[in-house]
């Protein structure tokens, strides 16, 4: 098999690592002591869990693909909130009076903790991971003489 380009890694990387955020949300929010681990502040919740799911997946899709992936990570995350914003705006638009984008404002306005430390994760996640792929690559590299 013929090594894979950096774009074919990306996209790689990039499915792994949503695929392996979806489930370790999943399975870390059935751990007792971090499913009810959570920060509350006047603007809104930071909970660990999803918080913990994002740094391990995205530091999985950065040691797959290396550096380049920390942005890739930051957008994956953005395209993941503005999806749970819309529909949060989406259900309770239906459920109250008031516009489609008031409700996208509450919703993002109550979710910026969230928001701000997922991107935050996200970017710490793949940046490690990059490294320690990094790291791994370079130890097996011979010694250059003196």
């Amino acid at each position: 098999m013929k090594p894979r380009s950096p774009l074919q890694r990306l996209i790689i990387a990039a499915a792994v690592a949503v695929a392996a955020q979806w489930l370790l949300s999943w399975l870390f929010a059935q751990v007792p002591g971090i499913s009810t681990l959570e920060w509350q502040s006047r603007a809104g919740v930071l909970q660990a869990a999803p918080l913990l799911a994002t740094l391990v997946a995205m530091g999985l899709g950065g040691w797959m693909a290396g550096y380049r992936f920390v942005g890739v990570a930051v957008v994956i995350n953005l395209l993941l909130w503005l999806m749970t914003l819309l529909v949060l705006a989406r259900l309770n638009a239906t459920l109250e009076q008031g516009t489609l984008p008031h409700h996208l404002v509450r919703a993002l306005r109550f979710n910026l903790p969230g928001i701000l430390g997922g991107v935050a994760v996200a970017a710490l996640g793949a940046a490690t991971g990059a490294w320690l792929r990094q790291r791994r690559v370079a130890s097996r590299l011979p010694a250059s003489p003196p």
